[in-house]
């Protein structure tokens, strides 16, 4: 039997901030995690993308060595594909995109081996978004092509003049028994 148990919650402040850094939360206890992000939405009547790095086990924010491809649809039937091979970040967008509320995003993330000496870090996301009037969705798969000990994620706005103010971010590890 398998399930999700809680290891930290980080609350968007409403004062709005361009980054956010969940640290110490991989270790060597699981395997899998999965990181939820809801009703993140920005200060600007404009989208943005919000976009995310790992962090290492010297506190250092990894800036390259990721591959992602991702795929974008739309109500409107707007498909698009985004790929990236030794990219600084998993992906423009990988988190998605947002702008004022009521408009939000919401995105799960799924994060295979972070804390493996012995094995690339693996991610798998998709979610969906509110922007402009507008419906969004995003699936995507990333790499990063790097042993290090990961323990935590960075979640920053690709326009930094944009803040982030309101959502929330959770992690929960995946034990198996």
């Amino acid at each position: 039997m398998s399930a999700l148990r809680f290891i930290k919650e980080e609350a968007i402040p409403a004062t709005g901030v361009s980054s956010i850094s969940i640290t110490n939360v991989f270790s060597d206890e699981f395997d899998v995690y999965c990181l939820m992000g809801t009703n993140i939405s920005t200060n600007s009547t404009s989208h943005d993308n919000v976009q995310a790095r790992l962090i290492d086990e010297t506190d250092t924010i990894r800036n390259s060595s990721y591959d992602t491809s991702q795929q974008d649809g739309a109500a409107e039937g707007a498909i698009s594909a985004i790929l990236g091979t030794n990219a600084s970040s998993f992906g423009n967008a990988s988190f998605m995109t947002s702008d004022l509320e009521p408009e939000s995003l919401a995105m799960v993330w799924w994060i295979f081996n972070p804390y493996s000496a012995s094995s690339y870090t693996y991610a798998y996301w998709q979610g969906g978004a509110s922007l402009a009037g507008l419906t969004r969705m995003r699936k995507g798969v990333g790499v990063l092509k790097s042993t290090d000990r990961i323990t935590g994620f960075y979640i920053y706005q690709n326009n930094s003049s944009r803040l982030m103010n309101s959502g929330h971010l959770r992690v929960y590890g995946l034990s198996v028994n």
